[in-house]
């Protein structure tokens, strides 16, 4: 799927996509309950994409949007958010329901860069999810080849 900026520009150039999909890692099997029956608060979510494709460039643009968009198994995720289809005007009501979303604390995404060091060109980035109540933690790391 294409992304276009503002000017009907489309981010990224030529590379493909090549995106695994958001896909749920079941922490809270690998770490069994404390005694007082504590578990782990958050769940984490990981996704690989190629640089400089649409799907990277959308998600660095955007990363609520993109995971609103193509969401794989964060739609599993206690009350996350549907998305607007495509009847009536669908950028009107998107926009609507991303100003909501992003007054929503539960909604909100932090990034993280790790390795930035790292040049972006011709690689795949790995991004880490986690999702809990306060909001959406997001790390990116850089492949090393």
């Amino acid at each position: 799927m294409a992304r276009y900026g503002r000017r009907r520009t489309p981010y990224a150039d030529d590379t493909r996509n090549d995106t695994s999909g958001w896909v749920e890692i079941k922490v809270r099997k690998l770490v069994p309950k404390a005694r007082d029956g504590c578990t782990i608060p958050f769940r984490l979510f990981v996704n690989r994409m190629a640089s400089s494709s649409p799907d990277w460039e959308s998600f660095l643009h955007d990363p609520l949007r993109h995971m609103l968009r193509d969401p794989g198994d964060l739609r599993r995720v206690k009350g996350w958010p549907s998305f607007p289809g495509d009847r009536g005007n669908p950028r009107r009501r998107e926009r609507r329901k991303l100003a909501k979303l992003r007054d929503d604390p539960r909604w909100q995404v932090r990034t993280t860069i790790a390795n930035h060091h790292r040049r972006l060109s011709r690689i795949h980035a790995s991004a880490i999810a986690i999702v809990g109540s306060d909001g959406i933690q997001v790390t990116v790391v850089k492949d090393v080849h």
